[in-house]
């Protein structure tokens, strides 16, 4: 994967009621290991940053005495270090940034200060994602973040052997195949993509009383037009590197069920998509599919942004 300088690794020190903890979860490991592997690829540079939300009585007593905060923030910024050494071991150029408030803002934060390409965290919840994703820091960024979030969902194996990119044949679903394919030669993966075809007419057609051959024959049309957009998506330079050709599918059941599907027949490990900004709610971020189905999704997830999407957090 090429054109990526710049990652920022979203890492959780606490654990249980500790503030910060030295052995870090399963889940953040995982996370980190997907940064260094895609650093080492792209010869790009890590940040790892961590927030720590403080309680209102935890501000309280360092409003008091600064001196009651300064082991934590040590000790915190002691993990970071660590990372960074890790990093640099493998020739890696890294930095390290703690931070104090909501996780997700302050990432964004991060993001909006400087140039990121990616944003890559763990899920925190091992036995379900939906629980993980809905109201977390993972759903914040994946709605608010203005790069591409990598959410990574915490495996026995690191190695990404199966990629789903679920398009929507816009400008957004042309940026995840372009990311897809690059991944899936990075990685040496199997590349699926998909397209869940959709026919709004449909519906009026057959209250209106259309004939039935009319009515087939619309499907064909619609069909017909998605699948030569299809192709014409898949007609670039990273699609064109691949060593095995990009298996195809086309799909007439509704976009969360295809992509639900072709991850249990395909073993899929990661899928891509891009997530679309609903006309006039500017300050959400909430594609119709996307916001659906990240909830329900057994596996890791990329997400990528329009490129006319606005950030809707402000910042000081």
């Amino acid at each position: 994967m090429t054109q990526v300088q710049n990652i920022l690794v979203g890492i959780d020190l606490s654990k249980a009621d500790r503030l910060v903890a030295a052995d870090i979860s399963t889940s953040n490991r995982h996370a980190i290991d997907k940064a260094l592997w895609l650093a080492e690829h792209t010869g790009a540079k890590l940040t790892f940053i961590s927030a720590l939300e403080l309680s209102a009585h935890t501000q309280h007593l360092i409003q008091q005495d600064p001196r009651n905060f300064s082991d934590v923030d040590d000790a915190a910024l002691g993990v970071l270090k660590e990372f960074v050494e890790q990093a640099e071991q493998q020739g890696i150029k890294a930095d390290c940034r703690l931070a104090y408030g909501a996780a997700w803002h302050e990432i964004i934060t991060e993001v909006l200060a400087r140039p990121y390409d990616i944003v890559i965290v763990g899920t925190r919840n091992l036995s379900s994602v939906k629980r993980m994703l809905m109201g977390s820091t993972a759903m914040k960024l994946l709605r608010y973040c203005p790069c591409p979030v990598w959410v990574t969902k915490a495996e026995s194996e690191t190695d990404t052997k199966s990629i789903l990119v679920a398009t929507d044949l816009t400008p957004v679903g042309d940026r995840a195949v372009q990311i897809g394919a690059r991944l899936a030669k990075a990685e040496e993966a199997e590349l699926h993509v998909l397209h869940a075809v959709e026919y709004p007419l449909e519906r009026p057609l057959r209250l209106s009383q259309t004939l039935p051959e009319e009515i087939q024959q619309y499907r064909k049309d619609v069909r017909t037009k998605a699948e030569e957009t299809l192709k014409q998506q898949l007609v670039n330079d990273d699609v064109a590197g691949l060593v095995k050709p990009p298996q195809v599918h086309l799909s007439d059941d509704v976009p969360e069920s295809a992509i639900i599907e072709l991850i249990q027949t395909h073993n899929i490990d990661l899928v891509v998509m891009g997530t679309v900004a609903r006309a006039g709610l500017t300050r959400f971020l909430v594609g119709n599919t996307a916001e659906r189905i990240l909830p329900e999704l057994p596996c890791s997830v990329l997400a990528v942004k329009p490129a006319d999407f606005v950030c809707p957090v402000e910042t000081e």
